[in-house]
C-alpha cells in the first residue's frame, strides 16, 4: 500500500469516526531491524552457548580452528577481531577445558600450534545445534526457500561489508546448503 493510499484512508477513517486514526509509521530502517534481530539472535544464542559452558568468544575460536587447524594466537585473534592477549585468554580456558590442544610445547617467541581437540570437535557439533535451534526460531515465519533466499543475501551483505573494513560474518557457521 503506498503512502498516498495510507493517508487517504486515514483521512476517511477520521471522517467516518470522528476520531484520529494512528499515524502510518514509516518504513523502517534495515540497520534498525538488523539491530533488532540481532539483539534477539544475540540472547538466543548466548543462553543457549551458556548451557554447554561456552561464550561467543569460545564459540568463534572453535570455529576458525576447525576450519584452519594450527593457526597462531595472533593469526586466530585476527580472523576473531580480537587482542592476542584476549584471544590468549580464550584458548586458556578452552585448553583447561579439553577442546583445544596447544601441540608441541611452547616456549617464549615460538608459534603456537592451536589445535581443536575430540571433545573440542564434539561439543562445537552440540553448540552449531543450538545455533540452529535459534536459527529455526528467528525464522519460524519463513518457507525454506525464503528462509535460503535471506541466508545468501545475508552472506553477500556480510561479504561486501568486510571489503569496506567493516565486521565480517561469525566464524565456521554453517549455511542451509552445508547443514
Amino acid at each position: 500500500m503506498t503512502q498516498e493510499a495510507t493517508s487517504e484512508q486515514a483521512t476517511s477513517g477520521e471522517a467516518a469516526t470522528g476520531k484520529a486514526p494512528r499515524a502510518v509509521p514509516p518504513a523502517p530502517s534495515v540497520s534498525v531491524l538488523l539491530i533488532g534481530l540481532g539483539r534477539r539472535a544475540r540472547e538466543g544464542v548466548e543462553a543457549r552457548l551458556a548451557e554447554l559452558g561456552l561464550a561467543y568468544h569460545h564459540l568463534s575460536a572453535l570455529g576458525h580452528l576447525r576450519r584452519q587447524a594450527g593457526l597462531s594466537y595472533s593469526e586466530l585473534a585476527r580472523r576473531a577481531s580480537v587482542t592476542t592477549q584476549s584471544m590468549q585468554t580464550t584458548v586458556a580456558h578452552l585448553e583447561r577445558r579439553g577442546l583445544v590442544d596447544r601441540g608441541a610445547a611452547t616456549s617464549q617467541g615460538r608459534r603456537a600450534d592451536l589445535q581443536v581437540t575430540e571433545r573440542g570437535a564434539a561439543v562445537l557439533a552440540e553448540a552449531e545445534a543450538a545455533l540452529r535451534v535459534v536459527d529455526d526460531s528467528l525464522v519460524a515465519g519463513l518457507d525454506p526457500a525464503a528462509r535460503e533466499q535471506l541466508e545468501q543475501t545475508l552472506v553477500r551483505l556480510f561479504a561486501g561489508s568486510a571489503g569496506r573494513g567493516e565486521p565480517g560474518p561469525p566464524a565456521g557457521q554453517p549455511t542451509a546448503s552445508t547443514r
